[in-house]
């Protein structure tokens, strides 16, 4: 393996990991901002909620 293509695959790694990061992240915020709400109106409506 040349130094070049280590590089290479650090940098894609990198890249890889980085992505990942950022697409976790966005959908955690999804979830929180709209998803837990609306499943949480959903069990309150269904009596099921905790009450907050």
């Amino acid at each position: 393996m040349s130094p070049g293509d280590q590089l290479i695959t650090i940098l894609v790694n990198s890249i890889g990991t980085l992505l990942t990061s950022l697409l976790t992240n966005f959908i955690n915020a999804v979830f929180v901002n709209f998803v837990n709400p609306i499943f949480g109106s959903l069990l309150e409506a269904l009596g099921l909620g905790t009450g907050g």
